[in-house]
């Protein structure tokens, strides 16, 4: 049984791990939430299209989606990088 249990020389400090895991869950959630303004401000402007604004030309729908694309894969990425740290200080190795 004693075989089973983690090395003696293995020292968590919770408080460190705590303060280390609030800070990486803060980043991850001011990256979502930037990621949801700017899909908030891109449906504003489509029902500003919707009511009779001026049309969006093929250009700017083009750049639109790119920019989105661009921002949501770069939220995907500093939420995955954030939890691998998160794993990391908690020592827990397995991926969702």
């Amino acid at each position: 049984m004693r075989a089973e249990l983690p090395s003696s020389t293995t020292v968590l400090d919770i408080t460190q791990a705590l303060t280390q895991q609030d800070g990486i869950i803060s980043k991850m959630a001011k990256s979502l939430e930037s990621l949801a303004v700017h899909y908030d401000q891109m449906d504003g402007a489509l029902r500003e299209l919707e009511e009779g604004g001026e049309p969006f030309s093929n250009e700017e729908l083009q750049g639109a989606g790119k920019d989105a694309l661009y921002r949501l894969h770069s939220s995907l990425i500093l939420v995955d990088r954030d939890e691998q740290r998160h794993r990391g200080a908690t020592g827990d190795p397995k991926r969702t």
